[in-house]
Order: C-alpha cells, then sequence, then structure tokens
C-alpha cells in the first residue's frame, strides 16, 4: 500500500478528500496522514516516507512549498482547490504537479491519476531494488568488480532524469536499501557499524558523490572485518571471531571451540588471509571497543576488560596507533567519526 499525505488549511477540502471513495484497496493508496498548514505539512513529510501528497492551493507560500516536499523526495504532487482559476492552473504548471483537481472530485478521475502514479512509484521502487540487489552481491562476495559498478551506477542515475532532486532521492534510497540488504546477509556487522551512520550525509560534497564515498569507505571496512577467503575451515573461524567478539578469542581455545589443531590454524588463517592471526584479531576487538565507546556508557576500563586487554595503557597505546586518538577523546560526540 502507498503512503498519502493530505495538506489542506481548508476543511471542506479536506473532509471532501478524507471521505473521497478511493483510498484503500481499489487505489493501493492509504491515508497515511494529514497536516493542516504548509509547516505541520512539511515537518510530517521529513519525518515519514510519502508516495503521494495531495495539497491544497495555499494562497501564499505554495511554489517554495512544493519545491521544499521534492527536497523532501515527495515527487508525487495532486494539487486541488473549490474553484478552477487561470493563477491556480499556472501555479500546477509551474510546479509540475501530476494533476489539478476542483470541486466536486470526479472519483474515476482520480483513481485513474492514481493509477498513473501507481505505475510510476513501482517502477521507481523496482528500479531501486534491482540496483540495490546487484549492489549488495557484489559487497557481499567482495567482486572486484564492486567499486566500477559503484561509480557506473551513481552516472546512470544521475543522467537517467533531468531532475536533480530526483536524483538525489533516488541515491539515498539506493544507498539505504543496499545497506539494509548487506546488514541482512551480514548479521554480524551490527557489532561494529551503526547503520544509521552509513546514512549520515556529509553536507561538503553532493549526494551523487557521498553516495559513491558512503559505498566504497563501507566496502574498506567490511573488507577489513570479513578478509576474502575461499577456505571454508578459515571462513569459520572469522566467523567465529566476528560472532564473538567479546568472547575467548586466544588461538588455542578457538581452535578447540572448532576441532582444528592450533599451529595449523595459524598457518593457514596467515596463508589465506595475508595476515597474522593476531593482526586480524586485533583489528577486530577494537573495531568492536570503539563501537561501545560510541554507543555504550561502560568505562574505558570496562571495554578493555571486556575485551581481555587488562593492560589499559596497552589497549590505549594500540587503539590510539589505529584511529589516531584515544579511546576517552574518541567517545566525545565532536570528535566522532564513523570513518576514521
Amino acid at each position: 500500500m502507498y503512503k498519502t499525505l493530505l495538506a489542506a488549511k481548508n476543511t471542506k477540502l479536506l473532509f471532501e478528500l478524507q471521505t473521497l471513495d478511493i483510498w484503500g484497496e481499489q487505489s493501493g493508496f492509504e491515508l497515511a496522514a494529514a497536516a493542516h498548514d504548509i509547516k505541520s505539512a512539511l515537518q510530517t513529510a521529513e519525518k515519514g516516507s510519502f508516495d503521494l501528497i495531495v495539497t491544497e492551493l495555499f494562497d501564499t507560500g505554495f511554489d517554495s512549498f512544493i519545491k521544499e516536499l521534492k527536497d523532501h523526495g515527495c515527487h508525487n504532487i495532486i494539487a486541488v482547490s473549490e474553484e478552477l482559476t487561470l493563477e491556480n492552473a499556472r501555479k500546477c504548471i509551474i510546479n509540475h504537479t501530476n494533476d489539478y483537481f476542483v470541486l466536486p472530485f470526479g472519483k474515476q478521475s482520480f483513481i485513474e491519476t492514481l493509477e498513473r502514479i501507481r505505475r510510476s512509484v513501482t517502477s521507481y521502487r523496482d528500479d531501486i531494488n534491482v540496483y540495490a540487489s546487484e549492489l549488495s552481491q557484489l559487497f557481499c562476495s567482495q567482486d572486484k568488480n564492486l567499486l566500477k559498478r559503484i561509480n557506473e551506477t551513481a552516472e546512470k542515475i544521475y543522467s537517467t532524469s533531468s531532475e536533480k532532486e530526483l536524483s538525489d532521492r533516488t541515491a539515498k534510497e539506493l544507498l539505504e536499501n543496499t545497506a539494509e540488504m548487506i546488514f541482512e546477509k551480514n548479521e554480524w556487522l551490527d557489532l561494529y557499524i551503526n547503520k544509521e551512520d552509513i546514512f549520515i550525509h556529509n553536507e561538503n560534497i553532493g549526494t551523487k558523490q557521498f553516495f559513491i564515498t558512503s559505498l566504497t569507505d563501507f566496502f574498506a571496512d567490511f573488507s577489513e572485518l570479513y578478509p576474502a577467503v575461499h577456505n571454508d575451515k578459515i571462513l569459520k573461524v572469522v566467523l567465529y571471531i566476528l560472532n564473538n567478539p567479546e568472547s575467548d578469542l586466544k588461538q588455542k581455545s578457538i581452535a578447540a571451540s572448532l576441532y582444528m589443531n592450533s599451529s595449523y590454524l595459524s598457518t593457514v588463517f596467515t596463508a589465506h588471509t595475508q595476515q597474522r592471526f593476531v593482526d586480524y584479531l586485533t583489528n577486530v576487538k577494537l573495531r568492536r571497543a570503539a563501537w561501545l565507546l560510541r554507543n555504550t556508557n561502560l568505562k574505558v576500563t570496562d571495554i578493555a576488560e571486556r575485551l581481555d586487554y587488562k593492560d589499559m595503557g596497552y589497549f590505549s597505546r594500540l587503539f590510539k596507533k589505529k584511529y589516531g586518538i584515544t579511546p576517552s577523546d574518541y567517545r566525545i560526540p565532536d570528535n566522532y567519526n564513523y570513518y576514521i
């Protein structure tokens, strides 16, 4: 069901819209929210994801209202008014609304317009899902063509539409959908990365570059935590560590848990990951420490102890060597940066 927001100060218009026998199963559009002025409509649109806005042609501020709606990703807009005037028709043309209706509303005409919008929204969502599925598959398999494909996808998004706002919306939704799929396939990621941090837009760069940079940086972090290996036994070791970062992760303990020879584990791990077991383990623990510092109120000493670091000085030196900042300073919000 597609979500619809009604925006009307005129109580008669709002009542006629709410009681119009088109909402629900027959059209596929549900009335999800209603607002009585421009300010509340924008606040509601910003908080929720709406597929359609049906709005009164407000006497003042209508042009800027439509622009802000589109900035929030609301591109399907139907305008309504009590009377047909040349000025109202001009406003609709200038602002590229999907349609314009006046009282009394015609049920069949409304349904025909909703059907056109529904086809457009469905096609739009299908395209995003196809892109997201492809990118997440390449991402999780650590395919060598991933970075090239990220750039190609961004170029395609921004060359398909002449409306930058629509391209920005597509890029943002694709980034979110791709990340969602990656997190669903790799549940251990929640122990190291906040999914929401990936979507925090750096206002110093455009949305297109933000899309490319976010996925590229996310992939770098993912690859550090999850090295590409093609040995089933070593893959089990990697997943065991990633899923249990605060457990006993001594080499002998892991080998015993997975019924492996400790010396064999050390040798084969290095051969398949191109890094020593102890170095990989340290990286995982420090990533977990960074997450705990950011998301809990645990003392630094408690975090170090949970990760089996008995020497606080040693833990702090390791952390600073990796992140360029001490554990205590890292948890200060102003210094926090997901990608450091």
